[in-house]
Formats: structure tokens, C-alpha cells, sequence
């Protein structure tokens, strides 16, 4: 699962087999970006519409919809025994007409996303008459928006000549109906990976509810005391740095400290003892559920006497209080972060509870996250369903458990000594989320926080305020994917003679796809800064390293009404000192030789400049770090 995350964050599409691995390639580079998931059965026989609907159910597609207005339409042109709904049975005796009409009717239809095409061997029939009707069909819904066909005329000998008819079309023909679902759903995944890929998160500044500094003093606490596992009262407090809900949890010295702090809570109460030599506490009676408060001092008494009969060498330090939340409609889940040995922190989320691993409802991701990936997380699991509410049981608290994960995500950013955290149960229902139960296990740190994440976040130190000689203030700080309508504003306040370097070149476009392109950087060895006057984009600086970091490219461009204001100096340099930051030996400039502002700057910031050795037109200029 850790895998499928990864492939997932990188645009990419997983197969399991090298039959997919060909049919995936084939796909791909045949068809058109599919957009929806909504596929309309065009088909013959019965059993292969139904066979294509629950491969279509079990890949995640849907089923399109018929209006009433397109079953008009069809029973215009098609027997009263037609089926009346997706998939449209042409009935076994279908001609060129029937496929002719009622693909022209589908492709015209909003209603699905995509089409597939099938012929079952029939004696009445004729495959290639059903396949002239199909590609006459889709000759004329050339005029309109275009959508995928899939096609599968199914047989050997039996369809050859239909099959004949298709090839010559270039229509791709696929041997049975699942297979061509199979294509379908490539698609879709693929179009869904790269939108995900184009909603890489910023982490962004902490909330300013977060309390990173106590939170660090927690974690500094139990690494001082030998420990790795943070207990009960520390990860509430821990969690509740990171404005995450959590079962008010206190640890107390002694009995009276207890039956104290359950009178403040004022309603029933867990009690555990607290004590690092007892591991397993339920095992030995160290743990006393739904007490009320007036009975916590005479339950403590009697679990000090129980643990000292059965492990009379245990240090006892006191008692964990802990309120009993009773939230019995509740759906029990399961958020926290684990440590995978090759792409480092991943987020989980799924369906909690003492069953948890039997069920095996759960989805992984990898951080950084922002709500539209944790959104995505939650919906790639089978109680997402059950969350959005069902006959008379209200919708649960999604957007509360989309600010858990979001949280988590930040935690693992901001502190490379957690490996692992387990909150289950979190409580979910109409009235928002609450853990009940949580572990935190850190350990001392061997990288930097942001280090050890497979995808960077970002990163906050690098915003600063510079000033130019003529003293305008600008506020500069790393590329974020929310900059994109920025972006595109400023494409077009450059001037175009400006956008010779290929880092810019995508500028011209001044397209979603181009702009978001510019705007999803990895942070590691890519860094692109922006100069900001108030909303508006005044100046982009942008550098790639090589994978040896032994040196990375830079360049720069501003906006044409600024260029004689000092500004390229300030967010170069600025540029320069992030790209060190990075870890990067030596920084490159590389300029057409009729630039001389270009050869100003380099030389003013001191770089050693030569001509270049791949192009006499174009200037090299080097700068170590």
C-alpha cells in the first residue's frame, strides 16, 4: 500500500501484471485524457453488458445515468425489448442502424464520460454490419466534443471480418467487455494521479494553534527519561499542541490527585496506573473503566493494592485520569502516522476500533498533506461511505477528521524524533471527532525533520523581505500550487522577449497545465521564489540542481515594469542563498551573450563568466556557494 501511495503521488499508474503492464501502454498513448468516470454499454447481448457493469462496480467507475430525454431518444430508434437503462441491450438481432443510431445518441449524451462498444456472435447478426455502424457513427460525431470509445467484438473466427472493419478505422478492439473496462479505468486512474499530482501541498505556515515549542518539550522530556513511548497524559497534551480533540487525560501523583482531578471533569472516568515497569496494566488490574468521580479515590487505593500484590517490585508514580466518552452512535476510526523504511513518514487512516487489522479497511498516504489529499484519503476507504450519512443516521464530522490527518501531516514535518502515532479509537459522528486512545513513540533524531519526508513540504524559513536601492519593499518566499492565477497574471506582465530561458518558456502557454506545472516543485532540488507586491507577482527567480547537487541552474525573470528597480539583484541573491541551503556546491547562469543586464548582474554578484562551451551564443557564468 505504501507503494500504491507513492505511485499515486507521482502521477503515476500501477499494474500488477505484464498483460496490464502492455495493455496500459497501449492505452495511454491511443486514446485521449479521459475526464469522468461515467462509462455508457453499448452492447448486444445481455450477459456481456452485465459482466462489463460489475468489472466497471469493482474498479471504482460509475455507471452512467440515462436521462429521460436520451431513453426518448432510443426508443425511437430501437425495439420496445431494448433494455431502457445503462447497459443498452440492442437485442441480439442488432444491424448497422441500431449500433449507428444509438452511438450517435450516447456520444451526444452529457450525461456519460465514455462509451463502450460491444458485439456478441449472434446467427442473425453480422459483426462487420455492426462495425460499419460504429464507425459511421463516430464519422459523424466528429463535430462534437469527443469522448473515448472502447470497442470489443468478441470471438475469433465468428467476428474477424467485424474485427477487419474496426482495425482498418484504427479503432482499438479489446477481446472481451472486462478488458476494455480495464482500459477505461487506466484511464481514469491515470487522470486521477495526475490531478492529485497537481494538488502537492504546501504545508504551509503552522497553524497558529499549534504550540510547537511545548510540543518539542514533550518529546524532549521522554527522550531525556529513556523513554520512547509518550504516556496516556502526554499524548493528550502532545496532540493537543496540534489542536488535535482528545479525551481530557491528566497524569497525578497520588489517590488524592486523582479523585480531584475526576471531580474538575465532573463525569465518569477511566484510571490507569502509571508505572514503566507495569507494560500490559489491564493484565494485572491496572486499569478501572466508567468510575464515577465521587468512587476514583477508593477505586486508585484498591489498584495500588492489586499492583503491589502482583508485581511488588513495580515503581508506582501514580494514576492517569482520563475522561469516559460515551458517544455511542459514533463510527470508530483509526488516523496516525507510521515509518516506512523507504519513503519515510505515511499517514494511515480507516476503520478503527479492536478489529482493526482483521478489517483491513485503511488508506495510506504520503505527507505532506492539504484538505484535497486528505479528502482523497478518506474517500479510497470503504467506511467513507457510512460517514456520509445513510437513512435516518446523520453525516459524521468529515471535515473534522480531514483537520486530524491535515494536522498529522504537520507533526511529522515539524519533528523528525516521531515515528509513529496511533490514535484509535477517533471517535466521528455529526458532532465532530475525538481520540479516545493514543500512542506516541519517538525516538531520537537522525535527520532533519523535512529530510526524511519522500515529498518536502514547504519550506517556511526561506520567506524574507527584501529592499531595493530605491527603497521598495518586497515580500519573498517559495512557489506555492495556490500561486497558479498569480502566475498566470504575471505571464502575462513579462515581456515575451524576456522568456528565453526553458525554465520560462511554459510562460507562453499561459495554460492550467503549464502554470500548475511551474507552481508544484518538489523543494529539494527545485526552488523557484516569488517576489510579491501586495497580490501581484513582481519577479520569479527558479533553479533545478543536478542529482549530485554538484551544481543547479539558475535564472530569473521580472516583471517588465520593475526591471530598472534594483529588484533582480535582491531575489537572485536570495535565490542563491536558498539553492546553498540546499546543499548545492555551486550555482550556474546560463544567458544569450546580447544580454547585458544579465552579464551586469552576474558580474556585480560575482560570478566568473566564460562563454559557452555548447552553444558561442550564450554566456556561462559559475558562482561556488
Amino acid at each position: 500500500m505504501v507503494y500504491d501511495a507513492a505511485f499515486r503521488r507521482a502521477g503515476m499508474l500501477r499494474v500488477n501484471e505484464v498483460e496490464e503492464l502492455f495493455d496500459a501502454a497501449a492505452t495511454l498513448a491511443r486514446m485521449a485524457p479521459q475526464h469522468g468516470n461515467r462509462l455508457a454499454i453499448i452492447t448486444n447481448g445481455g450477459g456481456a453488458g452485465v459482466l462489463a457493469t460489475d468489472r466497471l462496480i469493482e474498479e471504482g467507475g460509475r455507471l452512467a445515468e440515462l436521462s429521460p430525454d436520451v431513453i426518448a431518444k432510443l426508443n425511437s430508434v430501437l425495439p420496445a425489448t431494448w433494455s431502457h437503462a445503462n447497459p443498452v441491450d440492442l437485442i441480439g438481432d442488432a444491424d448497422a442502424d441500431r449500433y449507428a443510431h444509438s452511438v450517435s445518441i450516447l456520444m451526444g449524451d452529457p450525461g456519460n464520460d465514455a462509451l463502450l462498444v460491444a458485439y456478441c456472435p449472434t446467427a442473425i447478426g453480422s459483426s462487420a454490419d455492426a462495425a460499419k455502424g460504429l464507425i459511421e457513427a463516430l464519422s459523424v460525431a466528429g463535430a462534437v466534443p469527443k469522448k473515448n470509445v472502447f470497442v470489443s467484438w468478441m470471438g475469433a473466427a465468428t467476428v474477424a471480418e467485424g474485427r477487419a472493419e474496426l482495425v482498418a478505422a484504427q479503432l482499438p478492439d479489446y477481446e472481451t467487455p472486462e478488458r476494455a473496462v480495464r482500459a477505461f479505468m487506466y484511464l481514469v486512474r491515470y487522470r486521477q494521479n495526475q490531478d492529485l499530482l497537481l494538488e502537492t501541498p504546501s504545508a504551509g505556515a503552522p497553524s497558529p494553534d499549534n504550540d510547537l515549542e511545548r510540543a518539542h518539550g514533550i518529546i524532549r522530556q521522554a527522550l531525556d527519561d529513556g523513554r520512547e513511548w509518550l504516556d496516556p497524559a502526554e499524548v493528550a497534551a502532545f496532540l493537543g499542541c496540534y489542536d488535535i480533540p482528545f479525551a481530557r487525560t491528566q497524569a497525578v501523583p497520588d489517590v488524592q490527585a486523582a479523585g480531584n482531578v475526576a471531580a474538575g471533569i465532573g463525569a465518569p472516568v477511566a484510571l490507569k496506573i502509571r508505572s514503566r515497569d507495569v507494560i500490559h496494566k489491564s493484565d494485572v488490574g491496572g486499569v478501572a473503566l466508567n468510575i464515577e468521580p465521587v468512587g476514583v479515590e477508593a477505586a486508585a487505593r484498591e489498584m495500588n493494592a492489586r499492583i503491589a500484590n502482583a508485581l511488588p517490585k513495580a515503581t508506582l508514580e501514580g494514576f492517569i485520569v482520563q475522561e469516559m466518552i460515551q458517544r455511542a452512535s459514533a463510527y470508530e476510526l483509526i488516523a496516525g502516522v507510521s515509518t516506512d523504511a523507504t519513503f519515510g513518514p505515511v499517514i494511515l487512516f480507516g476503520q478503527g476500533g479492536t478489529a482493526v487489522e482483521i478489517i483491513g479497511d485503511k488508506s495510506l498516504e504520503l505527507p505532506p498533506l492539504n484538505t484535497s489529499l486528505a479528502r482523497a484519503q478518506i474517500e479510497r476507504t470503504r467506511i467513507a461511505g457510512l460517514l456520509k450519512g445513510f437513512r435516518d443516521r446523520p453525516a459524521a464530522d468529515i471535515d473534522g477528521v480531514v483537520k486530524v490527518l491535515v494536522q498529522l501531516s504537520q507533526i511529522v514535518a515539524d519533528h523528525a524524533e516521531v515515528a509513529e502515532i496511533d490514535i484509535n479509537p477517533l471517535l466521528c459522528d455529526a458532532h465532530g471527532v475525538i481520540g479516545v486512545d493514543g500512542r506516541v513513540r519517538v525516538r531520537a533524531a537522525t535527520a532533519a525533520a523535512q529530510a526524511r519526508l519522500a515529498i518536502r513540504p514547504y519550506p517556511q524559513g526561506l520567506e524574507s523581505m527584501i529592499q531595493t536601492p530605491e527603497g521598495q519593499a518586497y515580500a519573498v518566499r517559495p512557489i506555492k500550487p495556490e500561486d497558479e492565477p498569480a502566475l498566470l497574471r504575471f505571464a502575462k506582465e513579462v515581456d515575451t522577449v524576456d522568456l528565453w530561458h526553458g525554465f520560462f518558456a511554459p510562460l507562453r502557454d499561459r495554460t492550467h497545465e503549464t502554470a500548475a506545472r511551474l507552481s508544484q516543485i518538489d523543494y529539494d532540488r527545485e526552488m523557484t521564489l516569488l517576489a510579491w507586491e501586495h497580490d501581484r507577482v513582481a519577479g520569479l527567480a527558479r533553479s533545478l540542481a543536478d542529482s549530485d547537487r554538484e551544481a543547479s541552474e539558475c535564472a530569473i525573470i521580472i516583471r517588465r515594469d520593475l526591471r530598472q528597480q534594483g529588484l533582480a539583484r535582491q531575489l537572485l541573491q536570495a535565490l542563491l542563498a536558498a539553492v546553498a541551503r540546499q546543499g548545492v556546491r555551486s550555482a550556474v547562469l546560463v544567458f544569450p551573450a546580447d544580454q547585458p543586464r544579465m552579464v551586469g548582474l552576474s558580474t556585480e554578484l560575482g560570478f566568473e563568466i566564460a562563454v559557452s562551451s555548447i552553444n558561442s551564443d550564450l554566456i556561462s557564468a559559475t558562482k561556488s556557494l
